[in-house]
């Protein structure tokens, strides 16, 4: 022996399964399940894309933003790349609903993140999506 730990028959048969289910799969599912792109949620990944537009979509809405902010969480820990939170303008007169929307970028393509309303009673409500990966 070469001094590795010998693999069960359940751990190679789970394994075989696995690689059988993943390769019978459509492509598009295929690059769900193994993302060929670094992790988008990182504070330095938006932090260059402030005042840009991304495509908002789901929840019944589909609509231009603008990210206006990306923000520390408190306790602040400034420039924490995975404690974050980023605020998104919508158009003005857009009344829009929390939930998991798909936000789409030139740059970075798509990433899924859940934001709510936030601001209520001023001109345009804001919605902020909160990253805390810790």
């Amino acid at each position: 022996m070469n001094g590795a730990a010998p693999v069960s028959r359940r751990v190679f048969l789970g394994g075989a399964t696995a690689v059988a289910v993943l390769g019978a799969a459509p492509s598009s599912l295929r690059n769900v399940v193994t993302p060929r792109r670094k992790c988008l949620l990182k504070r330095s990944t938006f932090m260059p894309l402030r005042g840009t537009t991304f495509r908002m979509t789901g929840v019944g809405d589909d609509v231009d933003v603008t990210l206006a902010e990306v923000n520390d969480l408190l306790p602040r820990q400034a420039g924490d790349e995975h404690r974050f939170a980023l605020v998104f303008l919508p158009p003005s007169g857009h009344a829009g609903s929390q939930g998991i929307y798909t936000f789409r970028h030139r740059d970075i393509g798509a990433v899924a993140l859940f934001v709510a309303p936030v601001g209520r009673g001023v001109d345009r409500p804001r919605y902020e999506a909160v990253i805390n990966r810790l």
